[in-house]
C-alpha cells in the first residue's frame, strides 16, 4: 500500500514567509483600521488636531495681556536735602535740585513706578520705612540718594547712588538694575552730565518692533512641549489597549506590520497637527526669521520623537495602568532635564548625558535657531532628534517582538 506523502501545510500557529506585496497589503489594511479607530475616538482626535493650536492661541493671549503689566516699583530715599556749607561763600545752603531731577527721570522711565519719595532730612526713619516696604513686597528696589549729591554734581565732582534691589527672585534682579540704569541714563541726558556712559547695543537677533517679545521668547520652549506632550498622550495606549492584538498575532499579520501601520497612521496625524500648530503660532504673532518649511520640519521632528517614545511605552507596557505610570515617569524626566531649571551645560556629566539623549534638549534649541537666527533645519540638533526617534522606534519594535502572546 503506497504511503501518503507528508503534508507540507504548516501548523496553525506557524506563519508562512510572506512576500513584499502581501506584507504591504496587510500594512495598508492596518493603516485603514487605525484611521477608523481614530475617527471613532473623537476625544483623541480633538486632542491631536484641535487642542495644540488652542494652547498656542491661549498662550499668545496670556502673553499679550500680561507682558505690559509688570512694573518695577521703586522707593527713593534722599539724604540730599541736608544742609551743606559752601566754603567759597561761607553760606549754609540746602540744595536738592538734582534729586528732584532724578525723581523726574524715574517717573519718565517706562517700566519704573515711583511708589514713594522719602526725604531723610525730615524723616529720620526713612530707610526703616523703605526696608519695611521691601520686606512686605510693596516695592522691588530702594534707590538711595546720598548726602551732598546735588552739590557734588554742581561742582563737577563724581556722585554715587546706592540701589537695593529685592533679591528674592534672582531672575528679576538684572531686570531691576537695567531699568534703574535706564533712569540714570535719562537723568544724565536731561542734565547734560558727565561721565555717564550710554551703551548702544547692536541687538542682532532681537525680536523686531511690533511683535510680542515675551511671547516669542517663550515659544521656543512651548512648541516642543506641546508637540511632545500631545503626541505622547496620543500614543501611549495605541498598542496596549487594542483588544484584538493577541488574535491578530495568530493571523498572517505580523507584530512588526501591526506597529508599522500604527506609525504610518499617527505620522499622518502628526502632519496635520504640526501644520495646525504652525498656523496658530503665525496667527498669534510668532516672528520667524528663517523659512516656514524649516520650522514645520522642526515641529515634525520634535513631534515624531514623542510618537516614537509613546509607541515604545505602549509596546513595553502590559496594561493601561502600567502605560500611564511609564508616561508620567518619562514626562517628569523630560520636564526636569529640559534645561528650564538648570542649564544642560551646567548639569553633572552623567545627568547631562541623559538630558542630551532626550528630545527636549534638542527640540527647543532647534526651533529657537530657526525663529530667531534664521538657521536652516539641517543642523546637529535635527540630526540628534532624528537619531533619538530612530532609537525609540527600534526599541518599540524590540519590545513588541518580545511581548508574550496572551489569548
Amino acid at each position: 500500500m503506497a504511503s501518503q506523502p507528508a503534508s507540507t501545510r504548516p501548523p496553525g500557529n506557524i506563519k508562512k514567509p510572506a512576500g513584499f506585496m502581501a506584507s504591504l497589503t496587510r500594512i495598508l489594511k492596518g493603516v485603514r483600521k487605525e484611521f477608523k479607530l481614530v475617527r471613532t475616538d473623537v476625544p483623541n482626535l480633538l486632542l491631536a488636531i484641535v487642542v495644540p493650536p488652542i494652547i498656542i492661541l491661549l498662550f499668545s493671549g496670556l502673553m499679550t495681556f500680561t507682558s505690559t503689566a509688570p512694573v518695577t516699583r521703586v522707593t527713593v530715599v534722599s539724604y540730599d536735602s541736608n544742609t551743606f556749607f559752601d566754603t567759597n561763600t561761607s553760606v549754609v545752603v540746602t540744595n536738592d535740585s538734582h534729586a528732584m531731577s532724578l525723581v523726574a527721570a524715574i517717573n519718565g522711565t517706562p517700566g519704573l513706578q515711583l511708589v514713594a519719595y522719602i526725604n531723610a532730612s525730615e524723616n529720620p526713619y526713612a530707610m526703616d520705612e523703605a526696608y519695611n516696604q521691601l520686606l512686605h513686597g510693596d516695592i522691588d528696589a530702594i534707590l538711595v540718594i546720598p548726602v551732598e549729591f546735588s552739590e557734588f554734581l554742581d561742582h563737577d565732582l563724581p556722585a554715587m547712588l546706592e540701589s537695593v534691589p529685592n533679591t528674592q527672585d534672582l531672575l528679576k534682579v538684572q531686570e531691576i538694575l537695567n531699568l534703574i540704569q535706564d533712569a540714570l541714563d535719562l537723568f544724565a541726558r536731561n542734565n547734560n552730565l558727565t561721565p555717564f556712559y550710554i551703551d548702544e547695543v547692536n541687538r542682532q537677533y532681537a525680536i523686531p518692533a511690533g511683535y510680542n517679545v515675551d511671547f516669542n521668547n517663550n515659544m521656543g520652549l512651548v512648541m516642543p512641549f506641546v508637540m511632545i506632550g500631545i503626541t505622547l498622550v496620543l500614543t501611549i495606549l495605541v498598542v496596549v489597549q487594542e483588544k484584538p492584538v493577541p488574535r491578530l498575532l495568530l493571523t498572517p499579520t505580523t507584530r512588526a506590520e501591526i506597529l508599522v501601520s500604527k506609525y504610518i497612521a499617527y505620522t499622518v496625524i502628526l502632519i496635520v497637527q504640526s501644520t495646525a500648530v504652525l498656523v496658530a503660532s503665525i496667527a498669534s504673532g510668532l516672528f520667524v526669521r528663517g523659512r516656514l518649511i524649516d520650522l514645520w520640519g522642526a515641529l515634525m521632528l520634535t513631534g515624531f520623537s514623542g510618537v516614537s517614545i509613546g509607541m515604545f511605552i505602549s509596546s513595553l507596557a502590559k496594561t493601561k495602568t502600567e502605560a500611564n505610570q511609564l508616561f508620567f515617569a518619562f514626562f517628569i524626566i523630560l520636564f526636569l532635564l529640559s534645561g528650564i531649571f538648570i542649564p544642560i551645560a551646567g548639569m553633572p556629566a552623567p545627568i547631562r548625558v541623559i538630558a542630551e539623549a532626550l528630545p527636549l534638549a534638542h527640540g527647543a534649541p532647534l526651533i529657537d535657531s530657526i525663529t530667531t537666527k534664521g538657521l536652516p533645519l539641517a543642523s546637529m540638533e535635527s540630526l540628534a532628534l532624528a537619531l533619538i526617534s530612530v532609537a525609540f522606534v527600534v526599541l518599540s519594535f524590540t519590545a513588541i517582538a518580545r511581548k508574550r502572546v496572551e489569548v
